[in-house]
């Protein structure tokens, strides 16, 4: 994902590593993030960059998943992240999938939710 230039400062990557460290256990990825590029793992084979561009456009509907085990462990993440100074939308179901977007700090939102059939259990 991509911010623009500038964006990456000491402050708001402390910022961003704080806070998704905090919340889902995101660290950063020693010996890849740079001054235009901060790399963290989000899962044990997964990482995102987030990357300073000239040509950075502001995103309207773009967003990824984190899916979790449990339909509590939506709950417990909404309260996380709430506590930790994000706005979440409100938690919502569909069926008996919970599920709740939010947008921190990133510039893409976060959809976290319990998809029974995930292979997460």
């Amino acid at each position: 994902m991509s911010v623009r230039v500038g964006t990456l400062t000491a402050e708001r990557r402390s910022e961003i590593l704080a806070f998704y460290g905090a919340a889902f256990g995101w660290r950063e990825m020693d010996g890849i993030s740079n001054d235009e590029r901060l790399a963290m793992w989000i899962g044990p084979s997964s990482y995102i960059n987030v990357r300073e561009r000239s040509d950075h456009a502001e995103l309207s509907y773009e967003h990824f998943g984190v899916g979790v085990s449990t339909a509590d462990a939506v709950r417990e993440l909404w309260e996380r992240v709430t506590e930790l100074g994000a706005h979440p939308e409100p938690l919502k179901a569909e069926g008996s999938v919970p599920m709740f977007k939010f947008q921190h700090l990133l510039p893409m939102a976060i959809e976290v939710q319990y998809i029974p059939s995930n292979g997460l259990e």
